[in-house]
């Protein structure tokens, strides 16, 4: 019997049962649903669904660049060109062959697209959004279904904004800039990181709304005893 593509695997006292896919695999553990893939780049095990499944084991994701981080210097140039082309989009292709490369494809750009050549060894794709800002889009989604890394840099005319992830057929994670590339981020801003910086403003705020809540009217007595109790 041939060895399927795609393997279901389960994750129970600790051990991954079931016949391996020959692409990628899905996975069935204590936390959800997770994809994994491995190819001579890329090793990468990401969630695709979170739930609570009683009698298995949690999956921990997961995702490796098997030479190593990619050099600050290949991003710096691609970002550089960016800027220089900021009223269009253009693409890079980040490749490996002993050692990384950066690649600027034959291409057409313009504003809100981009249509470019495709390396077969590449490792991640880099595209910019011009003055737009840095979301990956849905024909993004739709040009991402392989397996490899994408890096998105938009707000040109402003500070750079930068987003990561990882796509693995047709699921994305979200990955810090410095978990990718080596060296320091320059000269731009990780969009993940100020989203994170973002949400804990957001808690900080609502968490000091409901303190003077409480303060002013009885808040806490409403919310442990109900407000029937109130005359």
């Amino acid at each position: 019997m041939s060895q399927p593509i795609v393997g279901y695997l389960l994750h129970r006292f600790g051990c991954i049962e079931g016949d391996m896919g020959l692409g990628y695999n899905y996975i069935l553990s204590g936390n959800g649903i997770f994809i994994s893939a491995q190819n001579q780049y890329l090793d990468a095990c990401i969630p695709v669904a979170g739930c609570q499944i009683r009698g298995l084991t949690e999956t921990e994701a997961h995702v490796k660049l098997i030479h190593g981080k990619i050099p600050q210097a290949l991003f710096d140039l691609a970002l550089n060109t960016a800027l220089v082309k900021k009223e269009k989009e253009v693409y890079f292709a980040l490749t490996w062959e002993n050692g990384y490369h950066l690649f600027l494809t034959g291409q057409q750009g313009e504003v809100g697209q981009v249509k470019y050549a495709v390396l077969d060894i590449t490792v991640m794709d880099i595209h910019s959004h011009g003055k737009i800002g840095t979301r990956f889009s849905h024909t993004d989604d739709k040009d991402e279904q392989g397996f490899k890394l994408s890096c998105l840099v938009g707000d040109l005319d402003k500070v750079p904004r930068v987003g990561v992830r990882i796509g693995v057929y047709g699921n994305f994670l979200a990955l810090p800039w410095g978990d990718v590339f080596s060296g320091s981020l320059t000269g731009a801003v990780d969009v993940l990181k100020d989203y994170e910086e973002e949400e804990k403003a957001e808690i900080e705020l609502s968490s000091t709304n409901q303190l003077q809540q409480d303060l002013s009217c009885g808040g806490w007595w409403n919310r442990f005893f109900g407000s029937r109790w109130i005359m």
